[in-house]
């Protein structure tokens, strides 16, 4: 699913959100997607996924925990000269 960036620049009115690489991630193409919750934080991971219609893009992860803490870590992130054009686009974004 290709989503442009733009399409979602006014706030949310309904909804938090939490995006540790906002941009066209494609699952389909390969990789997994991966939560879970361990007590006291929650796990998402992104593991071997693919940027859309492009070659791997790399593996990362969002951990919330109930303190109130949100750590992203990026493992990897295949930043070839074919992503550039894209991966310019690409955003970290909190949004309340």
């Amino acid at each position: 699913m290709d989503i442009a960036i733009e399409a979602y620049t006014q706030k949310l009115t309904h909804t938090y959100m939490i995006s540790p690489f906002w941009d066209d991630v494609f699952p389909p193409d390969g990789g997994n997607i991966y939560v879970q919750s361990f007590g006291t934080y929650w796990v998402a991971v992104w593991q071997d996924i693919y940027h859309y219609n492009s070659p791997l893009l790399g593996s990362f992860e969002v951990i919330l925990y109930d303190t109130g803490e949100i750590i992203f870590n990026y493992d990897y992130l295949n930043y070839t000269d074919h992503l550039k054009a894209w991966m310019a686009s690409q955003e970290v974004n909190l949004e309340r």
